[in-house]
C-alpha cells in the first residue's frame, strides 16, 4: 500500500490523446493532439514524437527547453513544430506537447508515438493518422477501404 502511494505521488500527469484518428488530406496542415492530464507545464520535460518502430529517428524531440534537431528524422525537417490541440489549448506551458505537421503526404499515414518523461516518471500516448489522397482514398501505413 505505501509503495502505491509513492507511485501516485512521483506520477504528476498521464499523457492523453484523441480515442480516434485524426484524418488529413495530402499536402495540408494537421495537428496531432496530445497533452498532459491534469495540465501542468511542458516546457521542462522532454517532448519525443516518434513513428511505431522508428524510435530511433524521431519525428520531434525536445529537451532542455530546444529541439534536438541532430537525431531528426530527416522527412520531418522544416515540416514539424509545436502547435496546439485546440484555441484555447495554452500550449506547452499548460502542458500542450501536440505537434503541427506541415505539407503531409501518403507517407506520413499511421501511427505516432508521444512520450513525455521528466526525471522521475514518463508516460506515452498513440496518435494515428489517416492521410486522404486525391480521390478520397483514405491511407494508414496501407490503404484502407472507402
Amino acid at each position: 500500500m505505501m509503495l502505491l502511494c509513492i507511485m501516485a505521488a512521483l506520477l504528476s500527469a498521464q499523457c492523453s490523446a484523441v480515442p480516434g484518428p485524426v484524418s488529413v488530406h495530402r499536402g495540408h496542415m494537421t495537428t496531432l493532439p496530445c497533452w498532459l492530464n491534469p495540465p501542468q507545464s511542458a516546457e521542462d520535460l522532454e517532448v519525443y514524437w516518434y513513428r511505431t518502430n522508428q524510435s530511433d529517428s524521431p519525428v520531434m524531440h525536445y529537451r532542455e527547453r530546444k529541439f534536438a534537431s541532430t537525431s531528426q528524422n530527416g522527412l520531418y525537417v522544416d515540416r514539424v513544430s509545436f502547435g496546439s490541440k485546440d484555441a484555447v489549448s495554452g500550449g506547452l506551458s499548460s502542458g500542450d506537447v501536440s505537434p503541427k505537421l506541415l505539407n503531409v503526404s501518403l507517407e506520413d499515414a499511421g501511427d505516432y508515438n508521444c512520450y513525455v518523461s521528466s526525471d522521475r516518471d514518463h508516460d506515452h500516448a498513440v496518435v494515428t493518422l489517416v492521410v486522404i489522397g486525391e480521390c478520397g482514398e483514405k491511407w494508414r501505413k496501407q490503404k484502407l477501404p472507402g
